[in-house]
């Protein structure tokens, strides 16, 4: 099995952006430690023409379906094909947060949340790196 990091992130924008260029330095810097990234983008996101490049370029792209069973199930099999020695997410909302709690209930692979905005509330119970 191969040693890799989950990067789970509810992003489908039209356009690459900064955000995926960072990802894939990420990934790249990875792959030369010997880990795979393995990138998960909403169902949406496979329309994008950059998602297409993306995998043409080498890059681990799949999609998470959009129902909570499936999603469950997608992910599991993710958690079966990889040794994950880390989750890494951004912009994740529940529809992508529940299926991934539930698929890592027993596998307990540490989760970094990659918070861009913190709600108010939340301060006092998370900490924050600066």
């Amino acid at each position: 099995m191969k040693k890799a990091v989950l990067e789970i992130m509810d992003y489908a924008a039209a356009y690459r952006g900064n955000f995926l260029t960072s990802v894939q330095s990420l990934a790249d810097e990875l792959k030369k430690r010997g880990v795979e990234t393995v990138m998960v983008f909403p169902e949406r996101a496979r329309q994008r023409e950059w998602s297409a490049q993306m995998s043409e370029e080498g890059y681990i792209v799949t999609f998470m379906p959009d129902s909570l069973t499936d999603a469950t199930a997608f992910l599991k099999s993710v958690f079966r094909k990889y040794d994950l020695l880390a989750i890494h997410s951004h912009f994740l909302r529940s529809n992508m947060y529940i299926p991934l709690r539930i698929a890592n209930f027993f596998s307990r692979i540490p989760h970094f949340f990659h918070a861009h905005s913190m709600p108010k509330q939340a301060t006092k119970n998370y900490k924050t790196f600066a």
